[in-house]
């Protein structure tokens, strides 16, 4: 390597040698042993290799005796051009510049400047592809000669390929990505005039693309001064190559272009007929009217053969302002249900026409499908001996794919007041056998927004912490239901009263809490208390007629009962205390009930009037004692439940009490 290094040759005039000795190079690094293993620095090379080395280093000195002339031009030169050569091998590819200059009595070739590189050993390239790393090196070459002059003469280059000459007469978007980058380089630095083809022989590059050894470097005449015919006159040179078929080294490199295809579909009359109609009222009436007029064209062409004298002209306008019958509706159903049923089973169509059963594979195998003779293809089933109509014991069969099965489950939908699919789909096949229809139905159901926005569900959030009043201990309290109306009407009304109550309650430190309309979870135990003693009620008393002094009775019992529930969760353990009740913050102490007959398993009609107030409590307390319990168990699980959160831009729906049914505020 350091033999190499000491050869100072920036032009690149002894270039060929330059190029053997960087082969040889290469090859070291590409040897391996016998175990394919990298040579290490400090062993010793195969003794083939050990020769060739021996054979360059003995002759690397005769590089002293190279003798190149600073002057490359000729004495009063007329005309001077720069001719670059490229060639390439399998091992390396170089460029080599030649200066023509021309004067009146000579023309002289001198060499100027010369430049290669290596193949890479990575990545094995094409002969064509390093052909073209040479015309483009060609190119680098050019343009470093030119930035050194102060006049850049006319450039002409040379190629022994024609495969690179026919990929420079092309776009470069024609090629592949590696051909195509140094295409493009190369044409935006030459024009593909200067381009010409030179035979193999006469190529000085094929030199600098081998390598030379420097005894045969020093006599080597087409490296120093170019081919021969380079001194003869413009004429004399070797002729361009013509426009030839491409070969297969050119077309190899060419892009893979995807075509695309853009075709006009025509849409035939049924899919248009289908697709123009989001209803299916709309559509069977659009088809009604167009039978009937087809029906009046053909009887006014018979009146027209049988009776030319009786032709009556404005019977066309007449039949269109008569409304349409039952009878001309059913005919368009039953002309909708054909054109689907040929679109949807075409040949199970043609094998129940010919008498044939259908195919094994086909979704009707399971039906006994027949014709009937309006050309419908019918379920044939097993309900023939049933007492039901013709239509509902062999039903019309269509596809839930197709559009027509979409329509008439939209229409069932709406004609039945927004049914659910079980009602969507057993009235649709009172009529029609929809294959898949469950589906359909289902996702009718789902798509239409008043079902939507009926059975929304409301957003649940997580229990919240308890407030100061909760969980700080006080005098008892009770919430106020009656007389607030009051206060508010007085407060609203007149204004001495509204200053009296608001001086009264300043001087006595009182603050009123009002809680919203519609939110008794603002109320806190108090609201607790009254929906549970609501429910119960409810579920206990029903339709039950009470006299004053009964529900008086009960309610104060209710209340007892109600009082008497506790606020801690029970122990198992005997030897705990009494679990705390509201009865203990009222009264100090639990509440403790009259002792009382258990009448909840007496029959009704057994027992006095007395008794039977009594027997209400007593039903109440035993259903609402466990079911408190439980809650109380509970209570932690539905506080550690995910909130909901809802984000901006979500589309929710407002329920508001205050608004009439089905109708939602709009924001």
């Amino acid at each position: 390597m350091s033999y190499v290094a000491q050869i100072f040759d920036p032009l690149g005039l002894v270039g060929p040698t330059v190029a053997k000795a960087k082969l040889f190079m290469q090859c070291l690094w590409a040897l391996k042993t016998p175990n394919n293993e990298r040579y290490e620095w400090d062993q010793p090379l195969p003794p083939k290799l050990q020769q060739q080395w021996k054979e360059f280093h003995t002759t690397i000195d005769l590089l002293r005796e190279v003798r190149v002339p600073r002057f490359t031009s000729v004495i009063d030169a007329v005309s001077i051009e720069l001719h670059f050569f490229a060639d390439a091998s399998n091992k390396a590819y170089g460029t080599c510049c030649y200066v023509r200059a021309q004067s009146t009595s000579e023309v002289g070739v001198k060499l100027l400047a010369s430049k290669s590189k290596l193949s890479p050993l990575a990545a094995r390239h094409t002969i064509a592809r390093l052909e073209l790393c040479a015309a483009h090196l060609s190119t680098q070459l050019y343009k470093k000669v030119a930035s050194s002059l102060k006049t850049v003469p006319p450039a002409f280059f040379w190629s022994d390929s024609t495969t690179v000459i026919q990929w420079l007469r092309s776009s470069p978007g024609r090629w592949k990505t590696f051909v195509a980058n140094r295409v493009s380089q190369i044409q935006a630095t030459t024009t593909i005039e200067r381009w010409n083809h030179v035979a193999g022989s006469d190529n000085p590059a094929d030199d600098i693309s081998r390598g030379l050894d420097p005894a045969d470097l020093l006599n080597k005449t087409r490296w120093w001064n170019g081919p021969s015919w380079l001194k003869l006159s413009p004429d004399q040179w070797p002729a361009g190559i013509t426009s030839a078929a491409e070969s297969s080294e050119v077309t190899h490199e060419t892009r893979k272009i995807p075509i695309v295809a853009m075709t006009s579909v025509h849409l035939s009359f049924n899919d248009e007929l289908f697709s123009r109609y989001s209803s299916f009222s709309a559509l069977r009436r659009t088809v009604a009217w167009s039978l009937r007029y087809l029906q009046a064209l053909r009887d006014r062409a018979i009146a027209r053969r049988c009776f030319p004298e009786k032709i009556n002209k404005p019977a066309l306008s007449k039949s269109a302002t008569t409304p349409l019958n039952s009878e001309e509706l059913q005919s368009a159903d039953r002309m909708l249900c054909r054109l689907a049923q040929r679109e949807s089973f075409p040949e199970e169509h043609s094998d129940l026409s010919a008498g044939m059963l259908v195919s094994k594979c086909s979704p009707l195998k399971w039906l006994k499908a027949y014709i009937d003779e309006f050309e419908l293809i019918r379920v044939g089933g097993r309900l023939h001996n049933a007492d039901l109509s013709e239509q509902t014991k062999h039903p019309i069969v269509l596809c839930a794919k197709h559009p027509l099965a979409r329509l008439l489950a939209v229409q069932y939908h709406n004609t039945l007041l927004h049914a659910g699919p079980q009602l969507m789909l057993a009235s649709l096949r009172q009529k029609f056998w929809i294959l898949g229809a469950r589906n359909l139905v289902r996702g009718v159901y789902h798509q239409c927004i008043t079902c939507f926005r009926s059975k929304s569900n409301l957003i649940q959030q997580t229990v919240a912490d308890l407030p100061v009043s909760r969980v700080t201990p006080t005098r008892p309290f009770s919430g106020a239901s009656h007389a607030p109306h009051q206060v508010y009407r007085m407060l609203k009304q007149d204004n001495e009263d509204r200053n009296q109550i608001f001086s009264w309650c300043a001087n006595n430190e009182i603050r009123w809490k009002f809680i919203p309309a519609r939110a008794p979870h603002f109320g806190g135990l108090w609201e607790a208390a009254v929906k549970s003693a609501k429910t119960h009620l409810l579920k206990e008393i029903g339709k039950t007629s009470l006299s004053y002094e009964d529900l008086l009775t009960l309610l104060a019992q209710v209340e007892m009962c109600l009082n008497s529930r506790p606020v801690t969760p029970l122990s198992s353990e005997p030897t705990d205390l009494e679990a705390l009740t509201p009865g203990h913050f009222l009264v100090g102490s639990n509440l403790q009930a009259v002792p009382e007959f258990s009448s909840s398993n007496v029959p009704k009609n057994r027992l006095e009037h007395y008794e039977q107030t009594q027997r209400h409590p007593q039903r109440i307390w035993s259903r609402w004692y466990p079911e408190y319990l439980q809650q109380l168990q509970s209570r932690a699980m539905q506080g550690c439940q995910t909130p909901n959160r809802v984000k901006t831009g979500q589309i929710v729906v407002i329920k508001d009490d205050c608004l009439p049914l089905a109708q939602w505020p709009t924001q």
